[in-house]
């Protein structure tokens, strides 16, 4: 008489159906052999490869570990199910089919969870072509199993059926595919502490000095970026310029303005979705300019506090009055100047709630300037409005989308004309 133990086994376990024993039953050879080997098998296998590379080698410790818990359960149930899968049909197995089909419903949704994943992290981009080739795998599957005649006479007369073991690797991979969606959220929001803030900004780190070597300005060009405790410094170099020249047509105030002003008109857009993690971070961001000698022309420090202000205003980003002040006191400081073929600027004056920028301009004694009409004059201006736009006032002016006045005066200080610009016209 069995024991207690032994009748519990048994009432627990399911008896699977084989034919082994069955007459005439062919090997398995030629597309179903391909199906199984390098369709089923072969795909999973270098599929968890590729998940296991991107996570052991390209984002390094920055998950909790949760997350890595998840993907090595995910990683093991699947090589189970495959396992199973294929000894089903060599077996001869009655949920041989059921598996398949099965393995078919599991590609068709992980396209969906995988264009979920790339909506929610804003790669969308990245799913056409992926979610195509898998679909239609799963099409060529589909009318295969279902046309096959090798898989009709293995299993003729065989009624399908699932296991138990089967059904809970179906609802173990299923729970996978649910928290592959969670974690997804969870990644694109930070909301449960997700990423490990320290290596994740040391990654993005790494993958700003690899990838953005080529990312240039208009006469400087990245050279890299380093973290060091709660800061990272970008390194950029002018290859041409010396310190003094940087210098004199360079404010750094007006730089840093120029800085927020370009982060706000991003607005959420992806490219600087890791930047914006790492300001919420408690990161500082500080930009180091060279000369071509490598060295350090003006430097630019950005608080997560300044980041976070600009990045509220979005497009509608403004110079603040104290800014405006300081600009205005450092500008008076150094005039007159001279500015377009021998003239002089002589005063600046801004009216901050009418948004106006007035630039008094001494024309010459003698030269084309000293010649030329009103009409003419406006499109000299057009003409240097990009050695205009060096002027740290007038870039203020156009980050707050002001109108300029440039008002002429004869060489004896007579009034000449007054010119209106757009903002617009420097962009």
């Amino acid at each position: 008489m069995p024991s207690c133990g032994a009748t519990n086994t048994f009432l627990f376990m399911e008896t699977e159906t084989t034919n082994n024993k069955l007459p005439n039953v062919e090997p398995i050879t030629g597309w179903l052999a391909f199906f199984l080997w390098v369709v089923v098998a072969g795909g999973r296998f270098v599929s968890i490869c590729r998940n296991i590379y991107f996570l052991a080698f390209k984002i390094p410790y920055t998950f909790i570990p949760l997350f890595y818990i998840h993907k090595i359960v995910g990683y093991i149930v699947t090589v189970c199910f495959v396992v199973r899968l294929v000894r089903s049909y060599y077996k001869v197995r009655d949920n041989a089919i059921p598996l398949t089909y099965t393995y078919l419903v599991f590609i068709l949704i992980g396209v969906f969870s995988n264009l979920l994943y790339w909506s929610l992290t804003g790669n969308l981009m990245q799913a056409p072509l992926k979610l195509s080739l898998n679909l239609l795998l799963g099409l060529l599957l589909f009318c295969y199993v279902r046309r096959s005649k090798q898989i009709q006479r293995r299993f003729e007369g065989i009624r399908s059926r699932l296991y138990l073991f089967d059904k809970v690797l179906i609802g173990v991979c299923f729970f996978n595919f649910v928290g592959n969606y969670l974690f997804a959220e969870a990644l694109n929001n930070d909301s449960i502490g997700m990423l490990n803030s320290r290596f994740y900004v040391a990654d993005v780190v790494k993958f700003m000095n690899n990838q953005l070597q080529s990312d240039k300005g208009t006469d400087f060009i990245f050279k890299k970026a380093v973290l060091e405790e709660d800061s990272i410094f970008f390194y950029y170099k002018y290859p041409q310029i010396e310190v003094d020249s940087i210098r004199k047509k360079c404010s750094v105030s007006v730089a840093k303005l120029l800085m927020l002003r370009e982060l706000a008109s991003y607005g959420n857009k992806e490219k600087i979705k890791a930047m914006d993690r790492i300001v919420d971070y408690g990161y500082y961001l500080n930009y180091i300019y060279w000369d071509k000698y490598e060295r350090v022309a003006y430097q630019c420090n950005i608080s997560p506090t300044e980041y976070n202000r600009a990045r509220a205003m979005d497009a509608d980003f403004r110079c603040d009055s104290l800014s405006w002040k300081l600009a205005l006191e450092q500008e008076r400081s150094i005039l007159p100047q001279p500015v377009m073929d021998y003239c002089q600027l002589l005063s600046v004056n801004v009216d901050y709630n009418a948004r106006t920028l007035e630039l008094v301009v001494q024309l010459p004694t003698e030269g084309k300037l000293a010649k030329m009409e009103a009409h003419s004059l406006y499109q000299y201006l057009k003409l240097c409005r990009h050695d205009l736009v060096q002027i740290p006032l007038v870039q203020m002016a156009v980050i707050d989308k002001m109108t300029l006045y440039f008002k002429f005066l004869r060489p004896d200080g007579t009034e000449f004309t007054t010119l209106e610009m757009s903002y617009r016209v420097f962009l």
